[in-house]
């Protein structure tokens, strides 16, 4: 088998950045967040490797191809504008806000974009639990969990303001309801990604799971008014 340059290259760019990025005695979460994303690339990076090699693939290994392939950019994207984001998170002490602020910001921007203000606040309360600061290990932030590309591409400028967090998600999922026109597939992409229905891949377990917890939690906000 002849030697893949290519991905001997990108080994050694990525063993370096991790490198770089890890050095130091006191990272910050930014850092740590960059390393851990390095790191996936690097194993991601092996997948592909060895999935290129090979002269024909099944079905399966096709889809698996493009799922990775799909994942690869959106880390690359990740990597490039993670920074900028999480060093403009605030001290906690700072960003506490009531359940009624929140509340009044997901009127406002569910009535600007024409959503059901019920749904906007099962999403929050499934993402974050009203949690401002909310920051999952994947780097999605704030009270809507918008990953940095995705808050990137809606011109988010802090996703850790709450009116701009709310702003961006509630843009994102009506963007989502209108192009799959089911609330359930609506979610799904808002929790993995539009190309997963768009490519019609299996769609991942968790997003399934997270769908349902949605409905479910705006099927009871509703029967409680």
């Amino acid at each position: 088998m002849k030697p893949n340059y290519r991905f001997l290259l990108l080994v050694g760019s990525l063993l370096l950045q991790l490198v770089s990025s890890t050095a130091g005695a006191d990272p910050s979460v930014s850092d740590v967040l960059h390393s851990a994303h390095l790191t996936r690339l690097f194993a991601l990076e092996t997948r592909l490797a060895t999935l290129d090699s090979r002269n024909q693939l099944t079905k399966k290994e096709q889809i698996s191809l493009t799922q990775l392939k799909t994942e690869r950019e959106r880390l690359c994207r990740w990597s490039r504008v993670s920074k900028q984001y999480v060093r403009k998170q605030p001290a906690k002490i700072r960003n506490r806000m009531s359940r009624e602020s929140i509340a009044s910001i997901v009127a406002a921007k569910a009535s600007l974009y024409g959503v059901n203000p019920d749904f906007v606040h099962a999403i929050i309360k499934c993402e974050s639990n009203y949690d401002v600061q909310a920051l999952s290990r994947a780097g999605a932030m704030g009270l809507m969990q918008l990953m940095p590309e995705t808050a990137a591409d809606l011109g988010v400028e802090n996703p850790w303001s709450p009116a701009e967090n709310i702003d961006g998600g509630v843009r994102y999922i009506r963007a989502m309801l209108e192009e799959f026109r089911d609330p359930w597939k609506a979610l799904v992409s808002y929790n993995c990604g539009p190309e997963i229905l768009r490519q019609g891949l299996p769609i991942p377990g968790e997003s399934r799971r997270y769908a349902r917890k949605v409905l479910r939690v705006f099927v009871k906000r509703g029967r409680g008014k």
